[in-house]
């Protein structure tokens, strides 16, 4: 499995990278954000994802699945809150550990999202509040 919130050409990399059997889960496009150019940055991101047929999957036995996770908070959100507990849990029993990439205090907000935007950080950002 693949999990990609970039898009973009790091969309066609991935579906390179997989195997028969292989999923691709689309989770965001931060290849658009922060560009200036509207609506042509999005006609860019999507030229450099290509179009994809439902037949390639059929063919290469793989598949695709996006997620807007702010469409399943609107419209289902007790799954949301579901998965965010379960995600908790799992953290919690040292189950899963994520990179931590940087630890900011409440006021450095604004730089920490800085980072964030101009693709400087590895990991999880942790907020001290």
């Amino acid at each position: 499995v693949a999990f990609n919130a970039v898009g973009g050409k790091t969309f066609k990399q991935d579906m390179k990278l997989l195997d028969a059997g292989g999923r691709e889960v689309l989770y965001g496009a931060s290849k658009r954000s922060g560009q200036k150019w509207g609506m042509l940055s999005t006609l860019k991101l999507v030229w450099d994802m290509g179009i994809v047929i439902p037949l390639f999957g059929v063919m290469t036995s793989k598949s695709i699945l996006g997620v807007n996770m702010l469409r399943i908070g609107d419209n289902k959100p007790e799954l949301l809150k579901h998965c965010l507990d379960e995600v908790v849990k799992l953290r919690l029993d040292n189950k899963i550990k994520p990179l931590i990439g940087g630890v900011y205090d409440a006021q450095e907000i604004a730089k920490a999202h800085t980072l964030i935007e101009e693709r400087k950080t590895v990991g999880k950002i942790v907020m001290k509040w």
